[in-house]
């Protein structure tokens, strides 16, 4: 055994010092375990950011899909798909409810609440804006119209251009309140018409929280220059009229039969053509930015509510990862 030499370092347990040097300089510590420490002063914060923005990215995903597919697939297809979604997302948390994979459950948790009201924020936007949005260039512009020319013959109409004479008539304005809002509806008259012998008023200027309970009606763009309307139409499918955002419509209509019993006109509620007056019928930009408001309002209301739970599943990764480095110092 003497007769043989071997090449050792100077350093204390024959570990030479310059692989040492190179194993402190990739995480790997004395023991030769991964050391995680450092890496993980990196990645603890961004853990708070992810577990915040990844369920709004979902949020804002999913509801883009829902106005989207259904538009172009019908509601009962994009039920089924979002259906399928929630499942497929409520499998990935129960899969992993007992893994060690937490960050997966953790994102799976935060995305479950994302994907569900991330569908209905979409449906009640598809059906209270964009259907309505992506409808008008399917519908026809009308240009010159009398005010008691038959609502029936133009109910396909995105745009109504009237004749110069024609105005919202502000002395017989109803505000119907429902569900926290207010539904302004005035009847459509040449002016100058006596509305006792006035014939059945076939089209109502309408507008939400724009009025008192009978005066001040300030609803769309009133004025000399004003004499046209952009045309509702309740897209609203049957399941959904328990929706209030759904049922304008529905509403104010009823404020029409209110308006009917109070002054000496008379109308059909149910044909009656329902305007947004304007001074450009041609123009439904207005219903574009409405609903993409309501989305911007929508996606910073799901931020603060998922805020808290993101925070405690923050720190309950890095207690799981506290917990893991002290059994490991202890291995």
């Amino acid at each position: 055994m003497s007769g043989r030499q071997y090449l050792c370092g100077t350093s204390a347990g024959g570990i030479d010092r310059g692989l040492l040097a190179k194993a402190r300089a990739t995480s790997i510590g004395d023991t030769g375990r991964e050391d995680i420490r450092g890496d993980h002063s990196a990645k603890l914060p961004s853990k708070y950011l992810e577990y915040q923005f990844l369920p709004l990215l979902v949020f804002v995903g999913t509801f883009i899909f829902w106005v989207h597919c259904s538009y172009a697939l019908g509601f009962a297809a994009t039920l089924v798909l979002g259906f399928a979604l929630v499942v497929f997302n409520v499998q990935i948390v129960v899969s992993n409810l007992n893994a060690i994979r937490l960050y997966v459950l953790h994102v799976s948790t935060l995305s479950l609440p994302a994907t569900l009201f991330g569908g209905l924020v979409g449906l009640l936007l598809a059906q209270g804006y964009f259907y309505s949005y992506a409808a008008f260039g399917d519908r026809m512009q009308y240009l010159k119209m009398k005010a008691d020319h038959p609502a029936t013959g133009v109910q396909d109409a995105a745009g109504i251009t009237f004749e110069n004479d024609v105005a919202p008539d502000l002395s017989m304005v109803v505000g119907l309140k429902a569900h926290g809002e207010v539904y302004c509806v005035a009847p459509v008259l040449k002016k100058g018409t006596d509305p006792t012998s006035a014939p059945p008023i076939q089209f109502w200027a309408v507008g939400t929280n724009c009025c008192e309970y009978r005066y001040k009606f300030q609803c769309g763009q009133l004025g000399p220059d004003a004499h046209a309307g952009l045309v509702r139409h309740d897209f609203s499918n049957e399941v959904l009229q328990i929706l209030p955002m759904n049922s304008a419509d529905r509403f104010y209509r009823k404020a029409v039969d209110v308006a009917t019993s109070l002054y000496p006109v008379s109308s059909n509620s149910t044909s009656a053509v329902l305007v947004e007056w304007t001074k450009d019928a041609s123009d439904n930009s207005g219903i574009w930015w409405a609903g993409f408001y309501q989305a911007l309002l929508a996606s910073f209301c799901f931020f603060l509510f998922t805020l808290p739970l993101a925070c405690i599943l923050a720190i309950q990764y890095d207690a799981s990862y506290h917990q893991r480095l002290h059994a490991e110092q202890h291995f």
